[in-house]
């Protein structure tokens, strides 16, 4: 995320703040495809629980159907709250060779990073201080 998106995101959960402290924000980039709407709008609210049950900022993945360089990767941690198909993000890996990229599809525990967000708005500016 560039400083400039880091900024209006900023701005955005701060004026969130101001109308409402439990206020959720999603941050989505604008050129995403999504095939299979119903799922995402699930996984949309499945992290919108989770991130009112354990304070947090949620990013989304998408599995990898082929080695991309393009992209940006997630390597998966331990599970969180037993939610399936919610992990602690153990690194982020940005564009990769096509070799490494390989290797990530193989180990099957990295997904593409989608540039997808979801985050109670005073979660953000606590982490931001830590």
């Amino acid at each position: 995320m560039n400083k400039g998106t880091a900024t209006c995101i900023g701005l955005a959960a701060a004026k969130l703040m101001k109308k409402d402290n439990d206020s959720i924000m999603m941050v989505f980039p604008s050129d995403h495809y999504v095939e299979d709407e119903k799922a995402f709008v699930d996984t949309l609210k499945q992290a919108v629980n989770t991130v009112n049950k354990k304070r947090g900022l949620i990013t989304i993945g998408i599995t990898p159907t082929r080695p991309e360089t393009g992209y940006g990767y997630i390597q998966m941690g331990e599970k969180v709250m037993n939610v399936e198909g919610t992990y602690k993000v153990e690194r982020f890996v940005e564009k990769p060779n096509v070799e490494v990229a390989k290797d990530f599809l193989l180990a099957g525990d990295y997904l593409w990073n989608s540039g997808m967000f979801v985050w109670r708005a005073d979660a953000l500016f606590t982490i931001e201080m830590q």
